[in-house]
């Protein structure tokens, strides 16, 4: 009994032994930075179906197909459009092996939402691409040309509902302000949607919950070739090969507009790290397959690492600031930037923009059915999710910062009675009771 025993030890000693020497020799472990063995995260700062999404995951492939890195691990982290993304990365400090694609709307949504986690705070590896935007529209629009825009909008700049992939200070947003004011229209009175994303975006361009999208059009390809919608103008130098449509210029508006997406490193890194880092993208960029990616999509080449990249993103930092007092769209109110008519004898609601998260859809509510507890407070806002347009210019919510404290705090609305009448029993809701539930629900 004794000696069957020990054979069964040492069985099981010598197995453990032999899986631990062939798991050595595949070269199974993470943090090995030997070309394919290294695996990698790649953190995407919007939804699927986006600009960065495809960029990020169009370096990934050519990376993992080329054998300068193994799998990537990619993530989408939705929130304040990219600002979430951008917080996190600032917290993932001294993670050697995660990269973050990023740009000129991560840049802008940091600045409008009074974020910390700045470009200058994490690590710069390299600006890849540039990417026109474009003005598309519904294949069924009544907007045939840029002609035909920009009269209705001239007209009537509330009748026109402008969306974007981007919150105020992004690309998505800069781009038709600047556009209204080439064309002699305030951009305080362009009614502006921003949606985490081009996937969302592309959602409501087809739902018709907008009337014209600003966005790269690499990120609707698939709509386009299909017909579903159409682009009107892009806003580069000269027209795009994949894209059968006008420039700015072309149409008769004296514009160029360019975004721009890189990569990102956490702060706190190795002393080796960025360097490895910026080798395995400069790498990546040589390849062939990278090159037929940019023409593929019809990006700009323009790759920059090092101190160029770095200095190239303290200018963009800037740029934001001074594009938005240029346009008269300061303060970094977010809810300020985008002016409705008063309609007088309508009821008026707060104006969802996006998709919006559990809390701050219960603060909206509360701001909307209990004015009369305290619920409205004044201070600049910079949420950039929702705004009212009944109230007054002078009063306006709390910044995004610290909206996000008090939805951790704050009451979620709750169902009043205001009779002592018992509840049907269908479970169905009287009309005695508060509409809090229903208004946070949709």
């Amino acid at each position: 009994m004794t000696s069957r025993c020990h054979a069964r030890r040492t069985f099981a000693v010598v197995l453990m032994l032999a899986a631990a020497l062939v798991l050595s020799a595949c070269g199974v472990t993470r943090g090995s930075d030997e070309g394919a063995n290294r695996r990698l995260q790649m953190w995407i700062p919007n939804s699927p179906g986006g600009g960065y999404d495809f960029t990020g995951r169009a370096a990934a492939k050519v990376l993992e197909d080329s054998g300068l890195a193994g799998r990537f691990e990619i993530t989408n982290v939705l929130g304040a459009s990219g600002t979430v993304a951008m917080q996190r990365l600032v917290n993932a400090r001294g993670d050697n092996d995660t990269v973050m694609a990023m740009g000129l709307g991560v840049v802008g949504a940091v600045y409008t939402n009074e974020s910390d986690a700045r470009v200058s705070t994490v690590t710069p590896i390299a600006r890849l691409i540039e990417d026109q935007e474009a003005l598309i529209v519904p294949k069924d629009s009544p907007f045939k040309t840029v002609d035909d825009l920009l009269a209705a909008w001239k007209k009537d700049p509330d009748s026109v509902a402008v969306g974007g992939g981007s919150s105020p200070g992004g690309p998505d947003h800069l781009f038709p302000m600047q556009l209204a004011k080439e064309v002699g229209i305030d951009p305080r009175d362009v009614k502006y949607i921003a949606y985490d994303g081009g996937g969302p975006l592309t959602t409501a361009l087809l739902g018709k919950k907008i009337d014209v999208g600003t966005s790269g059009p690499s990120e609707f390809e698939g709509q386009i070739k299909d017909g579903s919608l159409r682009v009107l103008a892009v806003s580069g130098e000269e027209r795009l090969a994949n894209v059968d449509a006008p420039t700015l210029k072309e149409s008769g508006v004296d514009m160029v507009f360019a975004n721009w997406r890189g990569i990102l490193a956490p702060p706190g890194i190795s002393d080796k790290a960025p360097a490895d880092l910026t080798t395995l993208f400069t790498k990546m960029h040589e390849t062939q397959a990278w090159k037929d990616a940019v023409k593929r999509n019809g990006w700009i080449d323009s790759f920059a690492t090092g101190d160029e990249f770095a200095a190239f993103l303290t200018a963009q930092d800037k740029r934001v600031e001074t594009t938005l007092k240029e346009l008269g769209l300061t303060d970094r109110h977010a809810g300020e930037t985008h002016r409705r008519r008063r309609h007088p004898g309508r009821r008026h609601r707060p104006v969802l923009l996006g998709r919006l998260s559990g809390p701050w859809r219960h603060l909206c509510a509360l701001r909307r059915n209990h004015p009369e507890q305290g619920f409205r407070r004044p201070g600049p806002c910079s949420h950039t999710a929702f705004r009212t347009s009944w109230a007054p210019r002078s009063s306006s919510w709390p910044a995004c910062s610290r909206l996000q404290r008090l939805a951790a705090t704050w009451p979620r609305p709750r169902k009043v009675r205001t009779s002592t009448s018992p509840r049907p029993a269908t479970g169905r809701q009287s009309p005695s009771w508060s509409s809090s539930s229903r208004s946070t629900s949709r």
